[in-house]
C-alpha cells in the first residue's frame, strides 16, 4: 500500500476542524507575514480551530479514502468509534475505490468545491498536485493557528515531516506510511541449505539465494516482484538518486527527469536478468490487502 495523507480542504475548512487532529501531524513555520517561500498563504485564519463553538447542531465530516482490505475497515472503525465518543461531530468515512478513482472524482469536484470532502487520504504521488489545485490548507496554517496541532507534528519521524514538506512549507501528513518489504519464507531457505537466519542484504545475495532455492525447488520462481512504479521509485530513491531535478520537486516545481541514472540502472537490469533466468515473476496483483 503506497503511503497515504490527510487534507483539509479549505472550501470545507470550518467544519473539519476536529477530523484535522485525527489526520494531521509534522512541523514547520511560514515567514512573519504568513506567506512561504514557495508563495503558499499559511495564514491561522485559513485553519479557523474554533469553528466549532459557533456551530449549530453536529457537524458532518466526510472522509474521503483510496484503500482497501483491513486499513478500510480499520478506518471506518476509527470514523464511528470517534463520533460515538460525543455529539457534536460525526465523521462519515466514505470509499472512493483506489487511488486511481479517487483522484478522479477529485478532480471532477475541483470544478464545484461544495462537492470536496473535508478530508482525504492521497496517494503520496499526487502531493504536488494536490498543492497546485489549491484546495487542501498546508498544516503550517493549523500550526500557526494551533500551537497543539504543532506539538502533534513534532512526535513525526523526520523522515515523514521531510516527505510532506514542500518548498519549506509542511503539508497534512497521515498516520501511516509503507515502503517495499523483501519477506523469505525460511522452509525455503533450509530446503536449499542456506541460513534462513542470514537473508539477503543486496541484489547479489539475493539472486544467489534465487538460484539456491530454484535448484532446490524448481517447479516454481524463487521470487515474486510486484510490478507497481512506486517500487523502482524508492529503491531508486533510497539509493540517494532523484527522480526528478529540483531535489525531486521539494526546491522547486520540477522540470526535467533524472531518472535516467546509474541506480534505475542497476535495477531495472537487475530484475530483467532475474526474469530471464527464471529467478522472478512478475505478479500484477492490483493490492496485497484483497
Amino acid at each position: 500500500m503506497p503511503p497515504i495523507r490527510g487534507l483539509l480542504t479549505r472550501a470545507t475548512a470550518p467544519v473539519a476542524l476536529l477530523a484535522a487532529t485525527a489526520f494531521l501531524a509534522g512541523a514547520c513555520g511560514g515567514d512573519d507575514d504568513g506567506e512561504s517561500a514557495s508563495g503558499a498563504d499559511t495564514e491561522a485564519s485559513l485553519c479557523p480551530v474554533d469553528a466549532l463553538e459557533e456551530a449549530e447542531g453536529p457537524i458532518d465530516i466526510v472522509l474521503w479514502h483510496g484503500v482497501v482490505g483491513l486499513t478500510a475497515q480499520t478506518l471506518q472503525e476509527f470514523g464511528e468509534e470517534y463520533s460515538a465518543t460525543q455529539d457534536k461531530v460525526r465523521v462519515r468515512v466514505e470509499s472512493q475505490g483506489q487511488y486511481e478513482e479517487q483522484q478522479k472524482k477529485y478532480t471532477e469536484a475541483l470544478r464545484d468545491p461544495e462537492t470536496l470532502p473535508n478530508v482525504m487520504l492521497a496517494e503520496d504521488t499526487n502531493t504536488q498536485f494536490m498543492i497546485d489545485s489549491q484546495a487542501p490548507i498546508p498544516a503550517d496554517a493549523c500550526i500557526e493557528a494551533d500551537p497543539e496541532a504543532g506539538e502533534v507534528y513534532d512526535q513525526l519521524m523526520p523522515a515523514v515531516a521531510a516527505g510532506y514538506t514542500v518548498e519549506g512549507v509542511q503539508w497534512p501528513a497521515s498516520f501511516g506510511v509503507s515502503t517495499p518489504v523483501l519477506y523469505y519464507n525460511k522452509k525455503h531457505f533450509r530446503d536449499a541449505g542456506l541460513d534462513p537466519e542470514s537473508p539477503p542484504t543486496n541484489l547479489q545475495e539475493v539472486r544467489e539465494a534465487a538460484e539456491a532455492i530454484l535448484a532446490a525447488r524448481p517447479d516454481n520462481p524463487p521470487m515474486v516482484y510486484r510490478t507497481d512504479a512506486w517500487w523502482l521509485e524508492h529503491l531508486d530513491t533510497r539509493a540517494g538518486d532523484a527522480i526528478v531535478n529540483q531535489d525531486n520537486g521539494r526546491e522547486g516545481l520540477a522540470d526535467t527527469s533524472e531518472l535516467l541514472n546509474d541506480s534505475t540502472s542497476e535495477l531495472t537490469t537487475w530484475m530483467q536478468d532475474m526474469e530471464q533466468a527464471g529467478l522472478k515473476a512478475i505478479s500484477v496483483v492490483e493490492d496485497p490487502e484483497v
